[in-house]
């Protein structure tokens, strides 16, 4: 305790009424014996042990207040972006002043403390960084924009807490089922022999024949130039052996890692440095996409929107949730490795991409304002 908090604690303990001289003999006894304290009370004049007003005099000038150190305005700024409300949290209730509130009305009040003290309450600064970090089942019952940050926390705390825990109750639900469903492929009697498939390095290809032309940079053999999505492996009812085969092998030179958290940093890395390699071009066979950890093999029967076996996306049946979804180029380098793969293919259609996307763990290859785009439904292809 500071000397300022003892002398406010010895105020508050005697009465108003008392006067100085009485306060001034009750003082004493409110300081340990012998302490150092009381050394330095003993040792002040006769007539200021007599009067408590000049004991206080004599406390402030022995014992000054320590100067607070007050925080910057770019300090608050920095704890107001690390103030995050998790996905765990929402739905709950937490103890404020003795009293249960809403974690997310919590978390708004303290927001708006901070936006205050970093000087942008009255400003859009931050809004946005703050917004797309909040947890799916409220940032999608918000507007996007806001002109301050008092209209930005009453929006978040007006949502209503009913719809907002029956979504979250939904979302466990989903969450539970899609774990279900990733039990039920790593139990797979198969699982072992299609990742020995699809780990599995062939020898060297033969001669390949002049219709599959040498691969350009964004080029897709499996397309022809005529449009239509029609490529040139697809004239015959069935693709030749040795073209199948350079594309297992192109399938097999991406390691496709356990979902350890080992496994999710190579994977991260390997995303990466596939949009280092490649850019943003068309997805074909020359420019093999890295699986999710966790995810079926290509070419497995596996739902090319989610990664798992066991349903596909025909008529939108996945039902996994927009986080539980696999990327889009991994959803377009599935479909075509699994209908060029097929006893008698269909037509290969490519997408284009602009400057856009993330990886699977947030680490920016572009702007990624539709990171999850599906694409179109799966068909019985």
């Amino acid at each position: 305790m500071s000397a300022q908090d003892f002398l406010r604690a010895f105020h508050r303990d005697v009465k108003v009424s008392t006067s100085s001289a009485d306060k001034a003999k009750a003082f004493k006894n409110y300081l340990a014996a012998n302490s150092d304290a009381d050394d330095w009370f003993q040792a002040l004049p006769v007539a200021t042990k007599l009067d408590m007003d000049l004991i206080d005099m004599a406390i402030e000038a022995q014992y000054p207040a320590e100067p607070k150190v007050q925080p910057t305005a770019a300090e608050f700024a920095t704890e107001l972006l690390r103030c995050k409300l998790t996905k765990e949290e929402l739905g709950t209730k937490v103890k404020v002043a003795d009293r249960e509130v809403w974690a997310h009305h919590a978390w708004g009040t303290k927001m708006q403390r901070l936006a205050l003290k970093a000087g942008v309450s009255t400003t859009t600064t931050y809004i946005e960084q703050v917004r797309v970090e909040l947890p799916g089942p409220l940032r999608t019952k918000i507007e996007k924009t806001y002109a301050n940050w008092p209209a930005f926390i009453k929006a978040v705390r007006d949502v209503d807490t009913v719809e907002l825990e029956l979504d979250m109750k939904e979302e466990k639900e989903r969450r539970e089922e899609f774990a279900k469903m990733r039990q039920a492929l790593h139990a797979s009697p198969t699982a072992g022999i299609r990742a020995q498939l699809n780990n599995a390095r062939l020898g060297p290809p033969a001669q390949v024949p002049a219709r599959w032309p040498t691969p350009v940079p964004g080029a897709n053999p499996f397309q022809g130039g005529r449009g239509g999505g029609q490529g040139n492996l697809f004239g015959a009812p069935r693709a030749p052996q040795q073209q199948r085969r350079i594309l297992v092998e192109a399938i097999a030179r991406v390691v496709h890692h356990p979902d350890t958290e080992t496994g999710r940093r190579a994977h991260a890395d390997q995303q990466q440095e596939w949009y280092r390699t490649h850019g943003n071009v068309e997805m074909s066979v020359n420019t093999p996409y890295p699986l999710r950890p966790g995810r079926a093999p290509v070419n497995s029967g596996e739902c090319f929107r989610c990664g798992i076996m066991g349903h596909t996306n025909y008529q939108r049946r996945c039902e996994a949730t927009i986080e539980q979804c696999v990327s889009v180029r991994e959803q377009q380098w599935r479909r075509i490795a699994a209908q060029a793969l097929k006893e008698t293919p269909a037509a290969v259609r490519t997408v284009g991409y602009s400057q856009w996307d993330v990886d699977d763990y947030g680490r920016p290859f572009g702007d990624d304002t539709t990171r999850f785009e599906e694409v179109d439904d799966q068909g019985k292809a």
